[in-house]
This record gives structure tokens, sequence and C-alpha cells, in this order.
């Protein structure tokens, strides 16, 4: 991880661009999703969206929102169910320059902590990548799924990702 100030929290309101900045930078051409969307992620479910910050500067951050839907789908993308029983991640980004660190590993386990740890009703969490990044939720306790419902604008195939939630204290990875 880092050597400098490191701070996980909520993000306020005020963050919203720079949220959606952040997934405009992270993603190719036709893979970020709208600032509708992130927009709604912020207003609907701030308690799923974390940024990670070294020196009071954001440097990563994922939001998802809650749904009932059996699997990951474009409305759960564009929605937020409060009392769902599953947490879509939508987006996990770490600055190009911080990646590598163990930031966005970091990350994802603290959300799952407090994912397990203050949303009762959640019992999986489940995301869609790229091919080339399955085995790294793989290694985080994620289990693919197959190809996702969810298409992205240049066609690119994506796979749905999910992890279960454990609440007898052991440990996602």
């Amino acid at each position: 991880m880092s050597s400098s100030a490191a701070l996980m929290r909520m993000m306020k309101p005020e963050e919203v661009h720079e949220s959606f900045l952040f997934e405009l930078k992270g993603f190719s051409a036709g893979g970020a999703l709208p600032k509708e969307a992130v927009e709604l992620w912020h207003r609907e479910a701030p308690e799923l969206c974390i940024g990670y910050y070294e020196d009071d500067r954001l440097v990563a951050r994922i939001c998802g929102t809650q749904s009932s839907e059996a699997r990951y789908t474009n409305s759960c993308i564009y929605s937020h169910e409060p009392q769902g029983t599953m947490v879509g991640i939508h987006s996990l980004v770490v600055e190009q320059d911080r990646r590598g660190k163990g930031i966005g590993t970091a990350l994802l386990k603290r959300y799952l902590q407090l994912i397990e740890e203050n949303l009762n009703k959640v019992n999986r969490v489940t995301l869609v990548c790229r091919e080339r990044v399955i085995l790294y939720y793989e290694n985080r306790g994620f289990q693919s799924k197959g190809l996702a419902e969810v298409k992205v604008a240049d066609g690119t195939p994506l796979f749905e990702m999910e992890c279960s939630i454990l609440r007898s204290g052991n440990s996602l990875f």
C-alpha cells in the first residue's frame, strides 16, 4: 500500500464531479458510465461510494448500489433498492500512477467489510469486469458466473463476478 497518510471514507456530495472524472479516466472509451449514473450512486447510496485518499487527495474510489435482482443487470446501474440483498459494484478505479500498490485491494477489502458490518440484508456482492481482470477478483474472494448480461458500447464481453458476504467473522481474503 502507500506510505502517505491514507484514509478511506464515504465520499462527500461535493465530490460527485471528481468521482465522475475518475470514471472517465478509469475506463476506455465506451466503458465509462454516464454522469447521471454516477450522480445517482452518490445521491441514492452515499454509503456505498467510498474514496481512498492520500494526503487529502482522492486516488481511488469504489461505488455501488443495492438491488433485489438475481444477477447484475443494467437496471442495477441506474437504481438503488435500499432493501436489496445484493450490492452491485459499478466502478472501482485507482489513479493510473497508483496502480499495483495494493490500494485497490485495500479499498475492496474495506468495502466488503463495511457491507458485512452495516448492510444486514445484503448476502452477496456482484460486479462485471473484462476478462483480463477476472483473476484479480477471483484472488479477492469473487467467483466467475460467466458472461454478463450487461454490455459495453464497444462490444467487449464482460464477465459477472460474485462474492458471498460472510457474517461469521470469516475473512474474505
